[in-house]
């Protein structure tokens, strides 16, 4: 009966989250059965991808649940596949509010170590397509790439109260592992302005020379994701 009673409990935890149903979730945080699972990867019926609760707030763009599941002891910087953590999925899902709680609820040790935290080169199918993302991308990358003002609206706005000013302007020029910087992710997308605000004006490369330089990298991906499940492969038979 308890048993019963602690998985309908959790059941209903998952369902509150991804309802964005915030007071439910702050209810059920209050039952010890429930309250473990502030930090553990979510079910596969709920999400794909070793993603936690707060990772699933994020991308749905609830900073309400984001900031209940914080309150709570939610681990920001853990990282689901792709070496994503909250700030990545809430840069990548648009979602400036989720950033903004993230920031402003962490010190500026756990802010600076989720703006430096590096995405890996993974892969995914969708409709039965590969889909590949580069690796080496902090979380302005993954804004920048998806045209997300807000994420650099709501890291402004932490930067007037923290003391990381250096740190941000060195990410900004921090290349990922397709040789591109933030700006040029922004530039790259077709997010002119976003480019032109983050760099003072769209490099001096230009867009052409970009898209030509894409070309180049898109085929070093190819060759570096070949390798890599060649390599993966005579492992596997080891």
């Amino acid at each position: 009966m308890v048993d019963t009673i602690t998985n309908s409990l959790r059941d209903e935890f998952w369902i509150a989250v991804t309802n964005s149903d915030a007071a439910r979730v702050k209810e059920l945080l209050g039952h010890p059965q429930v309250a473990v699972l502030v930090d553990s990867i979510c079910p596969e019926s709920v999400s794909m991808g070793n993603m936690f609760p707060i990772h699933l707030a994020c991308t749905l763009g609830d900073e309400r649940v984001c900031q209940v599941l914080l309150e709570h002891g939610a681990c920001p910087s853990r990282l689901s596949v792709g070496g994503y953590n909250a700030l990545h999925h809430a840069a990548a899902s648009g979602y400036g509010e989720c950033a903004s709680v993230l920031l402003d609820g962490s010190n500026t040790e756990t802010q600076v170590q989720l703006l430096s935290a590096l995405t890996t080169d993974h892969s995914f199918y969708l409709a039965g397509t590969a889909i590949y993302m580069p690796g080496g991308q902090t979380a302005a990358h993954v804004a920048a790439t998806n045209g997300n003002t807000d994420f650099f609206d709501a890291v402004e706005s932490a930067l007037a109260e923290g003391s990381w000013k250096d740190t941000w302007d060195a990410l900004l020029a921090t290349p990922d592992f397709d040789h591109c910087t933030v700006t040029e992710c922004a530039l790259l997308h077709r997010h002119e302005r976003l480019a032109a605000r983050l760099g003072g004006g769209c490099p001096g490369e230009g867009a052409v020379a970009l898209e030509d330089r894409q070309r180049a990298i898109h085929r070093e991906r190819q060759a570096r994701f070949a390798q890599g499940r060649a390599r993966r492969r005579e492992e596997e038979r080891r």
